[in-house]
């Protein structure tokens, strides 16, 4: 999500971010990194689209989930001629 935020939609530190167009609810919101901590225990790490902060809160807070794939997957995607030939 860091990477999404400050290398591929141009965020910076502490700004809201103005180019989510590509994006449905991204927003100015707060979501799950699924990254467990060690200390302390129940905490996760979460990463805001508000301001590009990456922390960890109690697991218990109600904060959003995003679907993330790695690598690009633009390349995954079949041409229009491709359908065309099946």
């Amino acid at each position: 999500m860091g990477h999404l935020f400050y290398t591929e939609l141009g965020g910076a530190a502490g700004e809201n971010l103005s180019n989510t167009d590509a994006f449905q609810n991204l927003g100015p919101r707060t979501f799950w990194s699924g990254t467990l901590t060690q200390s302390p225990v129940g905490a996760a790490r979460y990463f805001s689209m508000g301001s590009g902060e990456q922390h960890f809160a109690n697991q218990g807070t109600s904060y959003y989930a995003m679907v993330v794939r790695t690598g690009d997957v633009a390349g995954m995607v079949p041409e229009p001629h491709t359908y065309a030939l099946i």
